[in-house]
């Protein structure tokens, strides 16, 4: 109750969390699974907080960034 209620949305946690939507890095094959939906959290995060979207084309090249080689 008292983190909703002292809640701060400032412009260095967007820029966190843009970066971690962004840059996640890249997976190993055993965690694809796993770090991927991490990733969508953050994705879930961004938008529900910070009412910001990133475009499905910018989603789609960032996923496959992500993927091993």
């Amino acid at each position: 109750m008292l983190q909703k209620r002292f809640d701060n949305q400032t412009t260095s946690s967007l820029l966190q969390c843009f970066c971690e939507v962004i840059t996640p890095g890249v997976l190993k094959f055993k965690d694809i699974v796993t770090g991927i939906h991490s990733w969508e959290r953050n994705i879930s995060l961004l938008e529900t907080k910070f009412n910001e979207r990133i475009t499905e084309n910018i989603k789609l090249a960032v996923l496959i960034g992500m993927l091993p080689k």
